[in-house]
Formats: C-alpha cells, structure tokens, sequence
C-alpha cells in the first residue's frame, strides 16, 4: 500500500540536476506525471492534485470534466496537499530560495505542472515534447512558463511552493 513519508522538496540547480532522479531509471520517468516531477517525486509515480495520501492503487483519472478548472485545482493543491501560493509578482524573487511550481489547466479537461530550476530556466514531464523536458511546445527554452508555449494549457491556476517542513505522501 506505500508508506506515508514528509519530504523537503530541493532546488534544483538546473534541467540536469532536477531531470537526473527520473531519468536515471526509465520506469520512473514513464510511471511519473508532470505533478510527480515538479514536486521532484520519484517514489510516488502518478500524482494528481489533492491526491498525495491516496493509495498507490487509487484510479489516475481523479476528476470529472466539471470539476478542472483553476479554482478547483488551486484548492486542492493549497488545503489538501499543503502547497503555499506564491503572488506571481514575487515568483523571481523565490528562484535561488524554493522550487516554484506553476500550475495551468486546459479547463475542463487535463492540469500540468511546470518546475523551476536555480538558474531561472523551467521544465516539465510530457508536456511540450515528450519525455522530461526544458522546452515548449514551440522548441524554446522555458524561461518563463507563462510565455511559453503550453499548447492546450491556456490558463493559469497559480504559482506554488513547499511549505518549509516538506511535502507529505504516499509511496
């Protein structure tokens, strides 16, 4: 069933330091998501919003249509899995303190995650291109996930960090 375990969340230097845990081992990468590699957790496999403590065994598609919009996916993230909202005016100011963690949706249909990196680049997991990846849609570099191209994800939910004593959840 997994174990429930707290994890402080690092930041990653750059795409190399925070690609490297998942692509060490092909079976990681595959079985991660987008929300699993930008809260850089390769013990959990598929992550969705609000669903950290579920069991391993839990079904992947977690929503209905009604229920993918932002503010729906922004409480889930904020009261069940304990993410602190960031003001997307402060954003630069937190890139040498915490990973910072976009979130955009296609409403009604799917959510992806964005992650940054020290050297204030961002990637994400099957997104863009396929596989873990530091560009858009377009083939850029991702400097800021708002600019880029997301293709279906037109609307941003927010911008989030780990709270200081980590993320809690299950294996």
């Amino acid at each position: 069933m997994g174990k429930i375990i707290t994890k402080q969340i690092a930041l990653a230097a750059d795409f190399a330091a925070a690609s490297a845990p998942f692509k060490k081992n092909p079976k990681i990468e595959e079985n991660a998501n987008c929300y699993a590699y930008a809260l850089g957790l390769i013990d959990h496999g598929y992550a969705a919003p609000g669903q950290l403590q579920a069991s391993p065994n839990s079904p992947k598609k977690l929503f209905a249509a009604k229920d993918l919009t932002a503010e729906n996916i922004d409480r889930l993230l904020r009261e069940h899995d304990g993410l602190v909202k960031i003001d997307p005016k402060n954003v630069d100011a937190m890139f040498d303190k915490v990973t910072v963690i976009a979130a955009f949706i296609s409403p009604h249909d799917d959510v992806h995650f964005y992650r940054s990196h020290g050297d204030k680049t961002w990637s994400n997991h099957k997104g863009g291109v396929d596989g873990i990846s530091q560009r858009d849609c377009k083939g850029d570099i991702i400097t800021n996930p708002s600019k880029a191209r997301r293709g279906r994800y037109t609307d941003l939910v927010g911008f989030y960090h780990a709270p200081a004593q980590g993320i809690t959840y299950r294996t």
